[in-house]
Order: C-alpha cells, then structure tokens, then sequence
C-alpha cells in the first residue's frame, strides 16, 4: 500500500498510545501528535478539549488535517470524487471525516474511519430507539421498517435488518423477496448483495453465491461516492473478489455446484 499523503491529528493520552499508533496509521505520511495530559512533555499539549480544533487550525496553520483516535480505524476512497455533505452516517461504524480546514488543496478532502457509535452525532430521534434495547432490537428494527418505509437515508437500517434475519438463521422466502425489491429498487446496493452472497456461501450454494458476488463487482462500478445506501467499502472489491477467488477454488478442486 502506498503512504497515504495527509495530515493527522492523532490524539492520545500515553507514550504508549503514541507508539501504537505509529505502527497502526503507518500507511499516513504526515503524522502529529496531541496531548490533553500535561505530564506528557514531549508532545504537543492541547488546552481545551472544547476548543481543541481551533488550537489544531492553528498548528496546520491552515492546511487541510484530519482527527483521528488510537481506537479508530481508517479506509480511503476515491479522492477525485466529489462529496455533496459534510458528514453521513454509515452502516456497521464506519463514518465520514472530512478535512478540517478551508483549505483548496485537491488532495483527500475526507476520509472513512470505524469508530463506535458514541462517536456518532446524528442519531435521528425517529429511530434512535431502535438501538435501546438489544433484546427487542429485530423486532423494533422489524416495525420500524415495515411501518415506516424507511426513507433513503435510513436505509442501512434495511441492511442491518437483514444482517440480524441472517445472522440469526431467519431466512423465508419472504426475506428473500424482501432482499430482492430492495435491491430491484437500489440497484447499487451493493453492500446489501454481498451480505447475501454471503449467506448463499454459507449454504455451500457456490454458484449462486458467485453470481451475488460477480453483481456486486458491477453494481460498484455504478456507485457514486456520496449516496444515502450503506457504506462498507471492503465490499465494492476486495471481499467480492476475494470470496469469488474461494469459490472458484473449491468448484476446481471439488467440482461441485
């Protein structure tokens, strides 16, 4: 993997944080470090977490600059497409940061990190109570969906919907159906199509699995970078392609269907 060319603010609380994060965000060329803890001297001392991206503004002296945590996770996309918001909420924790400065410069203007959910500020209140109760979350995910018609922008509800169906063994011709006119109707959800690629996998249904797979590839072609489906970037190439490199090596070795 090539370096990456941006400028992260990394904040941590220890040496050792520091030292982790060296070898985590290894792939980032330009990385500072940032402190609230005053007895770490060597690095560079932030003095109100309230205020702290001002102090942050002033450091790049305003150049373009990213926040990350030693706890986050990071994945680029294609820096030549253009965003149409600042922030967007995306399934299984992957959010949006963008740059934090005004800066015009035409590199990477944002960045996915995996984060938790606390992290996440805009829950909206119609379906934030989804997310209450673990023990009554499918069936409150269940009504809110089929009550609701869930909205463009709610729509990694219908893929976490479908994760919990699967990953509980609820699969009905009715789910199927289900998984069928969402896909009819956005036919770029690609996240949505690997998920039951997956599944079929699972059933040793390697064909059908394949043909999942090989549509999820094209279906990614289609995709623009800003839009209100899911988010999971791993499943616009390297899963489908990985997953489609294991099934062509089992119907080789076992010549099964």
């Amino acid at each position: 993997m090539s370096v990456i060319k941006i400028n992260c603010a990394i904040i941590v609380d220890s040496l050792k944080e520091q030292e982790q994060c060296l070898v985590k965000f290894n792939d980032i060329e330009n990385k500072n470090f940032f402190t609230f803890d005053k007895n770490i001297k060597n690095l560079n001392l932030l003095k109100s977490k309230k205020n702290f991206f001002a102090e942050l503004e002033l450091f790049y002296n305003k150049s373009y600059f990213f926040v990350l945590h030693p706890d986050e996770e990071i994945a680029l996309w294609d820096e030549e497409e253009s965003f149409k918001s600042h922030y967007n909420l995306i399934v299984d924790k992957w959010i949006i940061k963008s740059k934090r400065s005004n800066s015009k410069s035409n590199e990477i203007s944002k960045i996915f990190v995996k984060s938790s959910f606390k992290n996440i500020k805009k829950f909206n209140d119609d379906w934030c109570h989804v997310y209450s109760d673990k023990g009554l979350f499918l069936p409150k995910l269940e009504e809110y969906i089929f009550v609701n018609d869930p909205a463009p922008n709610e729509l990694f509800l219908v893929y976490q919907y479908v994760y919990e169906k699967l990953k509980n063994n609820n699969h009905t011709s009715d789910l199927n159906e289900f998984i069928q006119s969402m896909v009819k109707k956005y036919p770029t959800f690609v996240e949505l199509t690997n998920l039951w690629g997956d599944y079929l996998y699972e059933l040793n249904l390697f064909s059908s699995a394949k043909n999942c797979y090989e549509n999820a590839i094209k279906m990614a072609e289609s995709r623009k970078i800003y839009d209100f489906l899911p988010m999971i970037p791993s499943m616009h190439k390297n899963h489908p392609e990985k997953m489609l490199a294991n099934i062509n090596n089992i119907l080789a070795k076992y010549d099964v269907n």
